[in-house]
């Protein structure tokens, strides 16, 4: 690329290995030469060097309100309205960008 990007977002563990293989492989510096952060699970995010920033996927709390919505429809026994919900997550800063 002409430009290089500042940094990368993964939105999942699977496409931050292979983001990271290809920081590895290119000698890419993490933060210095490319932040990077990840829409990842806690667990993973540890074992990569340098630890990476991480959002917060909060798949507890999405599943905790899929289960209940899949409730009421079934309570109800009609079709729920589409409705927006919106949940504030955590931005997680360790090494893999600069602060």
């Amino acid at each position: 690329m002409k430009e290089k990007p500042d940094a990368i977002l993964a939105i999942s563990d699977l496409s931050m290995s292979g983001i990271m293989k290809v920081v590895y492989s290119k000698k890419i510096k993490v933060p210095a030469d490319l932040g990077v952060i990840g829409f990842c699970e806690n667990t993973f995010s540890k074992m990569y060097n340098p630890s990476l920033t991480t959002i917060d996927p909060m798949g507890l709390e999405i599943g905790e309100i899929a289960t209940e919505r899949l409730f009421q429809r079934i309570h109800e026994k009609n079709i729920l309205e589409p409705k927006t919900i919106n949940l504030s997550s955590r931005l997680i800063i360790r090494d893999s960008t600069q602060k």
